[in-house]
């Protein structure tokens, strides 16, 4: 269900086998399941889901019985269909009319005089017979020979189609599942960024630079997950999102672009939700939210589609131990390649930033009314220059000055308030200092406000 809610939006639930029960009590028997199971699907987006009692083959192989509740299903199944193909629509028109082939392998086996077959599902665009394609992990490109759907001979498989696919001088031991596409259309890459969320289920921290188990595509890699969000994104609007009341759509994150021009506040974690906790006095408004973005670094590179969804899992944890171990899933965003991954190049593609605050003390008054020296904010040997010009608050956030420079030779330093200087006496001695510091910035000690 934990996995259903993630990847799906509709459930069908099918009650096998019911001629198994005594037909005494079977109505009974029944009733109290499907009253259970209401209970279940009542606390997640599957609510109110349709149950259908089917009996394939009631007495067993040798019984001449005719299958009951085949019909109800087929009528559950096709009621999804119209919903389906909403979807199915949408998405191909976002892929735009000429999207490259992307096919997806499940099973890979050799046939005798014909040579290696894949089969599987077509994801994206068009597979058609004497076009190539690549196994995007191996870096191969093959040629399509034929091509069957349900054991008959076609020359086309478009989206959505399930379909054998025969190729030319491929080794079927090389390959057990994974893709074929257009050459050249899938990466291969060692980070990314991706829109993730919180799942509401997992019991257990989920920090900025933890790692999880990442499995995407056909792949479980282990990464390393940065966590930040968009600056000025507040508790409440971060973790109000359509999973929440797993209510919603399962592609909660698509309409959500990332920006590498914009500005992030860097998230020291994702809120548990079930905790009622909220980001301390020290922390930022969006320290706890439970969906942003991530940078996820693998440790290994990994081969699949640019817009992959994942699933993040504490695989470590015990097996059969009554918890949760999937923690977070999303949708890759952005592939960072090895060239911006350097350090001089990262810091133009992900503008993450902690907020620092530094606070010190007003200590007196120049003549002019408008200078002010101040202490507590740099220790006597530390470089002024990169805070000169910088905006520093006092009374309360009412007076606004900006550092001049220093004041002899013990940390002390000067303010300029051009709209008259706070009176220590007055308005408290208290001076704050708030700035970003970027984590990718290849200048570490570059600063902005």
């Amino acid at each position: 269900l934990v996995v259903g809610e993630i990847l799906t939006e509709q459930l069908v639930v099918v009650l096998n086998k019911v001629d198994l029960l005594e037909e005494s009590g079977r109505e009974a028997a029944l009733r109290r399941l499907r009253e259970r199971l209401s209970r279940t699907f009542e606390r997640t987006r599957f609510r109110g889901c349709p149950m259908v009692e089917v009996a394939a083959r009631p007495g067993g192989p040798e019984s001449a019985a005719p299958p009951e509740g085949l019909d109800g299903l087929i009528t559950a199944l096709v009621a999804c269909v119209p919903r389906a193909l909403e979807r199915r629509a949408a998405a191909a028109a976002a892929a735009g009319p000429a999207a490259p082939a992307l096919f997806m392998v499940d099973h890979c086996f050799s046939v005798k005089g014909q040579g290696t077959v894949v089969t599987g599902t077509v994801l994206q665009g068009d597979v058609c017979v004497n076009t190539s394609l690549e196994v995007p992990s191996l870096r191969l490109e093959r040629k399509v020979k034929s091509i069957q759907m349900f054991r008959k001979p076609v020359d086309r498989a478009a989206r959505g189609d399930r379909a054998g696919v025969c190729l030319a001088g491929f080794d079927a031991g090389s390959l057990e599942r994974g893709f074929l596409c257009a050459p050249g259309t899938i990466p291969t890459f060692q980070a990314a960024v991706a829109r993730v969320k919180r799942i509401r289920f997992f019991r257990g921290a989920v920090a900025s630079k933890g790692k999880l188990h990442v499995t995407l595509g056909h792949a479980t890699v282990m990464a390393e997950l940065i966590f930040f969000a968009e600056a000025g994104v507040t508790t409440e609007g971060a973790g109000n999102s359509d999973m929440d009341a797993g209510s919603a759509g399962a592609d909660w994150d698509l309409q959500v672009p990332f920006d590498p021009e914009r500005e992030y506040m860097y998230l020291p974690e994702l809120a548990d939700p079930s905790s009622g906790s909220s980001a301390g006095a020290d922390r930022a408004p969006a320290g706890c939210a439970t969906e942003c973005w991530a940078l996820l670094r693998f440790e290994q590179p990994v081969t699949c589609p640019a817009d992959s969804m994942l699933i993040g899992s504490r695989l470590d944890f015990d097996a059969h131990a009554k918890a949760c171990r999937l923690a977070v899933s999303g949708r890759l965003r952005r592939v960072v390649t090895p060239a911006e991954l350097q350090p001089e190049r990262l810091g133009g593609v992900l503008r993450v930033f902690k907020v620092k605050l530094k606070q010190g003390t007003l200590e007196r008054v120049e003549k002019d009314g408008q200078t002010v020296i101040c202490k507590g904010l740099f220790k006597k040997e530390t470089d002024l220059s990169p805070f000169v010009g910088m905006e520093v608050t006092a009374a309360g956030g009412a007076k606004r000055g900006r550092i001049q420079g220093t004041f002899g030779k013990s940390g002390k330093f000067k303010v300029l308030f051009p709209d008259g200087a706070p009176d220590p006496a007055a308005d408290g001695p208290r001076l704050e200092l708030r700035f970003k510091r970027f984590l990718f910035d290849h200048d570490r000690r570059a600063m902005r406000q």
